[in-house]
Formats: structure tokens, sequence, C-alpha cells
């Protein structure tokens, strides 16, 4: 039977768009669409701290030496709430507020335990996800406005600047980067610290600045080579006979094209960013007391392992943060890359 007219065109334009597709086969994805749920959870109750009716995460009560964890339900709020902490941005002072005015000086009880320091350990695992995720932002923001820029003029100018822009990656690349961070945020943080005021800044700017400067390589390596890919295709052949420009170019053709392969590389590289992030913390190097991170928290578990015994909750807890968070990320961008492909095996 012939089909009616029209109607070859009608279901092509009905068809969904490769955006749509990908969006459908996410959510059929359960546990890509529950890691996503959770990491959507995770990121509104970090950027919430404040509002949150937990103890200080700097409150020190030599009295609480490490205390186990407290289970929910036989102690759920306790007063005591003392607002101690490191010097705040407006908005987180006005969580705080606002979580004074709903919960007075309520707080939750210990259900984590606390440290050597008596700091709730709760408190300070919240607080210190902002620390880690911010800084895995930071990262991703620069892989994609640094990386994809250079990666796609690159693969676009090719010549000599492909070959020269590729150097200078490759020059970096070579370098020992735990080495070279660690130097420049010595270096750096000693120097700023005796130069005039108007010049100085404080050590976590100087952190995120330099682990920006290593995060977008594998980005633009990525994004070139996809670009070389694109370059023989004809709609872009097609384009420079018309007169387009090569920011025309990239912006309309070679972006959309790319994008589902930086999402992917984004979602994947975020957990290696966060696990570098620890480590410098770990060894001193980034976030300073009195401000918490994961990696700090990680440096206490450590030193909470000595011959008189262990105290499993400062090792466990920290730990099962962090590796939750990096599973759903891993989970995430496998999910994310079997979505955006687009050899997936759809009819």
């Amino acid at each position: 039977m012939t089909p009616p007219a029209g109607s070859t065109r009608e279901r092509a334009l009905a068809a969904p768009g490769p955006w749509r597709r990908a969006a459908q086969d996410l959510r059929a994805n359960r546990p890509a669409l529950a890691a996503l749920c959770f990491l959507v959870l995770v990121v509104a109750g970090s950027l919430l701290a404040p509002l949150w009716p937990l103890p200080s995460p700097v409150a020190i009560d030599l009295r609480d030496e490490p205390r186990p964890p407290v289970a929910p339900w036989t102690s759920c709020l306790v007063p005591g709430f003392e607002p101690e902490y490191w010097e705040l941005s407006a908005p987180d002072r006005a969580l705080v507020t606002l979580r004074q005015s709903l919960f007075g000086d309520l707080q939750t009880a210990h259900w984590l335990g606390t440290d050597a320091k008596g700091r709730d350990l709760l408190a300070r695992i919240v607080w210190g996800s902002r620390t880690s995720l911010l800084v895995g932002l930071l990262a991703t923001l620069t892989s994609l406005l640094v990386g994809v820029a250079w990666g796609s003029i690159a693969g676009l100018a090719g010549g000599r600047t492909d070959a020269l822009m590729m150097r200078v990656v490759d020059a970096l690349y070579s370098l020992p980067v735990v080495f070279v961070v660690i130097f420049l945020i010595t270096a750096l943080d000693g120097w700023l610290a005796a130069a005039p005021p108007w010049l100085r800044v404080d050590r976590e700017s100087i952190f995120y600045v330099v682990i920006g400067l290593f995060t977008w390589l594998t980005m633009a390596r990525v994004v070139r080579g996809q670009v070389l890919q694109l370059k023989g295709s004809d709609f872009l052949a097609a384009a420079r006979l018309a007169g387009a420009g090569r920011a025309w170019l990239v912006r309309v053709h070679v972006l959309p094209n790319v994008l589902g392969l930086v999402v992917v590389v984004l979602t994947l590289s975020i957990p290696s960013i966060l696990l570098f992030e620890a480590f410098l913390s770990f060894l001193g190097l980034g976030i300073a007391p009195p401000r918490v991170s994961w990696g700090l928290l990680a440096a206490d578990g450590a030193e909470s392992i000595h011959p008189l015994g262990l105290d499993w909750w400062l090792v466990v807890a920290p730990a099962v943060a962090m590796g939750s968070v990096l599973l759903a990320l891993n989970v995430l961008g496998d999910g994310l890359r079997d979505a955006l492909d687009p050899k997936g095996g759809r009819a």
C-alpha cells in the first residue's frame, strides 16, 4: 500500500532531534538517571549547607574529642548551636541568619561522630563538599572555555598554527603536574604574602587558578581530533565556499558537532579533578584551615590511625562521601556516553 503524500516528510519533522533522543535514552538508563538525581541532591545540599541545622564545622569542643556516631533516632536535635565560621560571603551569612530564625540554637546531634577536636564530622563533610565541588566546577569551566576554543582553533587553522598550538599543549603535558602545582602554590603563596595590599590574593584563589592551568589540556586534544575529522566534511567545505569565517564555522558547525563528546569528557574528568584536590589538600597545599575540604578530612582520618586504636568513623565517613560522588559521576559519564553516541544502535 502506497503511503499517503506528505507522510514521510511529516514523520521526519516529527522525529526527535539528537539532543531529545539523547535525553530519552538517558531517562531510560536507570543507573545514570539515579546518579544524576543523586548528584543534584548533593549539589543542592552543598550550596544550602549554611541553612541546614548542622553544628558549625569549626566549633571546637575538647570535651567531645573523638566520639563515635550517634543514631539519629536516639538523638535528633539538641541545643547548643554557635554561629562560628570563617569569613563567609554575603549569601552564606544570609542563609546562616535564616537558619537561626528557623531552628534557633538547635542543631543535629553528632550523627557521624566528632574528630579529635570535637568538631562535628557530618557538618565538616557537608561544608567540605562545597570546596571540592567548587574546584570541580571551576576546572570544568576552564576545560570548556579554554580547551574547546584552543582545540577548535588549532584543528581549523591547520598548518603551522596547529603545530605551534599543539606543541604548547605537548610542552605542558610533559611537565610533572604534581610537582609544578606544588611549586607554584608554594612560591606564589610566599610571594603574594609579601606583596603590596592591592596585589595580595588569598591562597584559595591561587589554588583554584593553578589547578585550572592544567585541566584543559586533554579537552584541547580531544576537540582538535574531532575538528580534524570534521574538516573534510561537505558541509564545512560548502560553508567555506560561501565565505564563512573561522569564528562562524566554530560557532555554527563545529561546536554543535563536538558538544556531545565534550559533555562526556567533562563528566568523566571531574572525578580525577576531585581526587587531585583531595591529594593536594591532604599534603597541606590545598585549602587552608579553618576552611574544610574532603582532602583535609582525609588527612584527619589518617591521623586517627595510631597504635592505641582506630577512630574508624573518621576514615569511613569521608571515604563513603567521596566514593559515592565519584561513583555517581562515573555512572553518569557512562550513561551520557551511551546516550550521545550517534552509533549507539538506535533504530
